[in-house]
């Protein structure tokens, strides 16, 4: 079984008002080569900043796995950290158009064996969404 684990990135969600901490979110992900299905999972660890703490995981199919930002956070939304609408103000790069998100998109399809021609299945994708 080829499964690489990657180092855990960590951020911190604002307040709109730019300066309250709303939460600390820490995502690890895991990428298992030999499991199309689950192919990525996705482990979150938010501390809220009244202290309380809330875990979620989720996997997604190989063929969507360049989607991992989108749906973490979806998942945020989900977990009531996000509102719908809203955006994580101060977030990691990662989570956004960036250098740092680039790389870790390229090791994420280099621990898959992806190939940048590889097409998803978009029947699958329109009719059950980007998850399992």
């Amino acid at each position: 079984m080829a499964i690489t684990h990657f180092d855990p990135v960590s951020y911190q969600l604002v307040k709109a008002d730019g300066r309250s901490l709303h939460a600390e979110v820490q995502v690890t992900i895991t990428a298992n080569s030999d499991d199309t299905e689950n192919a990525v999972k996705i482990d979150l660890l938010v501390k809220m900043a009244d202290g309380q703490t809330q875990e979620s995981s989720f996997t997604m199919r190989r063929d969507m796995a360049f989607n991992f930002a989108h749906r973490t956070r979806e998942e945020l939304q989900k977990m009531g950290v996000l509102g719908h609408g809203e955006h994580a103000v101060n977030a990691s790069p990662i989570f956004m158009q960036s250098k740092a998100y680039d790389m870790l998109f390229k090791k994420v399809r280099a621990a898959l064996n992806i190939d940048p021609t590889e097409t998803i299945d978009l029947d699958r994708f329109i009719h059950s969404g980007d998850s399992n």
